[in-house]
C-alpha cells in the first residue's frame, strides 16, 4: 500500500521540527561547553585588600576583594529556552528543613569553612536525620597546618575543604570549639594585623588538637562533592531535582547587602565602588537553599549569626549569581551512614558563678597626674565546662544617651560606648575605649577559678585615662560596662555576664 500525500507532508514537517530542535540543542550544548571552559580572569589592575562588613556591633572580615568583569548570562528570562527548562520545576522551593542552625563566623574571614561545614551538616541531616555541629576550628587547622592550603590567611577553597573532610574526617564542635581571631587586642597574635602575611602560621591555624581529641575524629568517606555549572538554572536544578543545597562564592559590597532585610545584590555601580573603596568589599561564601522563579531570587543561608537578615537567611537575584559568582558552585551528598557517638548533639556552654568585680585607679597615688593613670577593673569568678573554650572579659566606658532620664537605669539600649579621639590615639587603641582579657583553655581543664583562690589570678582590664574623649563626657555620669563571654560557632561571643558600674572620676 502506497503512503498518502498527507502522510508524506506530516513526515516532512516532523523531520523539519526534529532537525530544528536538534540544532537548537546542539548549539545550546556547544554554548554551555564554551562558557564553562572560558575563564573569566580577574582584572589585571584589580586591588587585593581584606575588607569588612559591619552592622550594629558586629564586624566580619571578608576574603580579600578582587575585581572581575561580569560574566555572560547563560539563561536569561528572555531566552526562549528558559520556559522549557523551568516548566518542570516547582515555582518556588526550599530546603530549609534540611539545614542545621545558622552559625556566626565572627571576626575571622572564615566564610568558606562555614559554608563547607553547613553543606556537610545538611548532607548528614538529609541522609540520616541527625543534626550535628561540625568543628570549623579543626577544618581550619587541618587545611592550613597539614595540607598547607592558604596557611597565611583566613581564606580557603570550598572544594579543598570538602576534600579535606573526605580524607581526614571531622571533629564535633563540642570536642574542638571555634576560636575567635588571634589578631584581636590581648590575643596571642595581637601585635600583628590579620592581613600581615609575615605573621606566624599559628596565628591562622591556632593550636593543634591533642592526640586524645584526635581519637574522637569521625569518618566522612561516604561524602561526595560535585562541581556544577555556574548559572542560576543549574542551581535551581540541584535544589528542585536533587534536593541539594549549593555553595556559591560572591563578591560583595557593604552597600549592596541589607543587614535588616537580608536582601542583597551586586551591579556595575557597586563593582565600581569596590574598585575605589575595597575596604568595604570582599569575597564571601554562602549556601543557596531555595529559589523563587517568579521573583527570580535565591534563598541563602549566611554565616553572620541570626541577627543578620531574616534570622540568618537572605535573598539574592538570579542575575547576581549569573553575572558575578566566582569559582564554580558546589554540591555534596552522603552515600554511607555516619556512625555518631552518644551525646553528639549535646554542646556544653561555659558556666560562670561567684562573680565579684572591683574597680580602682591605678596607680592610686593622688600625686600622679590623671593622664598617667588607668582604670583597673578586676573580675573574679568560678568557671565550669571550660574545656577547649575561649573566655573573654571586656570593660568599655559608656554613658547615657541625651534623651534618657537621670533616674533611669543604664542598659544596652539607652547607652553609648565612648569612642577614642581621632588621630594617633585611635590608631593605638581602636575606635572604642576598652580593656580586654582572654584565656584559652585546653582539653585537660573542666573547671577553674579566676582570682577566687590563692593560686589563681583575676581577669584584669585596664583603661587609660589619656585615651578618653573628655569632650563627649563633660558633665555626664560615666559607667564601666563589664562583660564576660564564651566563644562558640553558633553565637560568636556568647554573653555570660554584664554589669554597669557608675564611675566617679577623681581629681578632675
Amino acid at each position: 500500500m502506497k503512503p498518502t500525500k498527507s502522510f508524506d507532508l506530516s513526515l516532512q514537517l516532523f523531520l523539519q521540527l526534529f532537525l530544528q530542535l536538534f540544532l537548537q540543542l546542539f548549539f545550546l550544548i556547544l554554548f554551555l561547553l564554551l562558557t564553562s571552559l572560558y575563564a573569566y580572569p580577574y582584572d589585571k589592575d584589580s586591588v587585593v585588600i581584606a575588607g569588612k562588613y559591619s552592622f550594629g556591633q558586629y564586624n566580619f572580615l571578608l576574603t580579600p576583594y578582587r575585581d572581575r568583569a561580569p560574566k555572560m548570562v547563560k539563561f536569561a528570562r528572555s531566552n526562549p529556552l528558559y520556559n522549557i527548562f523551568t516548566s518542570t520545576y516547582p515555582p518556588s522551593f526550599d530546603l530549609k528543613a534540611d539545614q542545621t542552625p545558622v552559625k556566626n563566623q565572627n571576626d575571622r574571614g572564615s566564610c568558606a569553612y562555614f559554608s563547607a561545614t553547613a553543606l556537610v551538616e545538611s548532607a548528614i541531616k538529609k541522609a540520616q536525620g541527625d543534626e550535628v555541629n561540625i568543628s570549623e576550628e579543626y577544618l581550619i587547622y587541618t587545611t592550613k597546618a597539614d595540607f598547607a592550603l592558604s596557611p597565611h590567611g583566613d581564606e580557603s577553597s570550598e572544594l579543598d575543604n570538602i576534600n579535606v573532610f573526605v580524607s581526614r574526617g571531622f571533629l564535633l564542635e563540642k570536642d574542638w570549639p571555634y576560636n575567635p581571631s588571634w589578631f584581636s587586642k590581648g590575643m596571642p597574635c595581637g601585635k600583628y594585623k590579620s592581613t600581615d602575611t609575615s605573621a606566624p602560621t599559628i596565628c591562622f591555624t591556632h593550636l593543634p588538637p591533642s592526640s586524645s581529641i584526635l581519637e574522637k575524629r569521625l569518618s566522612l568517606e561516604g561524602l561526595t562533592a560535585e562541581i556544577i555549572s555556574d548559572d542560576s538554572m543549574a542551581i535551581v536544578n540541584a535544589i528542585a531535582n536533587r534536593n541539594l543545597p549549593v555553595i556559591v562564592g560572591l563578591p560583595i559590597n557593604q552597600n549592596g547587602w541589607n543587614a535588616t532585610t537580608g536582601e542583597v545584590t551586586h551591579n556595575e555601580q557597586l563593582r565600581k565602588d569596590c574598585k575605589e573603596h575595597p575596604d568595604i568589599c570582599g569575597l564571601h561564601s554562602v549556601v543557596v537553599v531555595g529559589y523563587d522563579l517568579n521573583q527570580q531570587k535565591f534563598l541563602f543561608k549566611n554565616s553572620w549569626g541570626k541577627a543578620w537578615g531574616n534570622k540568618g537567611y537572605g535573598t539574592m537575584p538570579f542575575e547576581y549569581v549569573d553575572k558575578y559568582s566566582i569559582d564554580s558552585p558546589l554540591v555534596a551528598y552522603l552515600q554511607n551512614r555516619i556512625e555518631l557517638p552518644y551525646g553528639f548533639d549535646i554542646i556544653d556552654s561555659m558556666e560562670i558563678r561567684d562573680i565579684n568585680v572591683q574597680a580602682k585607679d591605678s596607680p592610686s597615688d593622688i600625686a600622679i597626674p590623671l593622664e598617667n593613670k588607668n582604670i583597673k577593673v578586676s573580675l573574679q569568678a568560678n568557671l565550669n565546662k571550660v574545656t577547649n573554650h575561649t573566655f573573654y572579659v571586656s570593660t568599655f566606658v559608656a554613658y547615657k544617651k541625651d534623651n534618657v532620664a537621670s533616674d533611669e537605669a543604664i542598659n544596652d539600649d539607652n547607652s553609648v560606648l565612648l569612642e577614642v579621639p581621632l588621630g594617633s590615639l585611635r590608631d593605638e587603641f581602636g575606635t572604642n575605649l576598652r580593656g580586654v582579657y582572654y584565656r584559652i583553655f585546653d582539653d585537660q581543664e573542666v573547671s577553674t577559678s579566676i582570682g577566687t583562690s590563692e593560686d589563681s589570678l583575676p581577669a584584669v582590664n585596664e583603661i587609660p585615662y589619656r585615651a578618653m574623649d573628655w569632650s563627649k563626657i563633660k558633665d555626664r555620669d560615666i559607667y564601666l560596662r563589664v562583660s564576660a563571654y564564651d566563644h562558640t560557632d553558633l553565637d560568636g561571643w556568647k554573653k555570660l555576664y554584664r554589669q554597669y558600674i557608675l564611675w566617679k572620676v577623681k581629681d578632675r
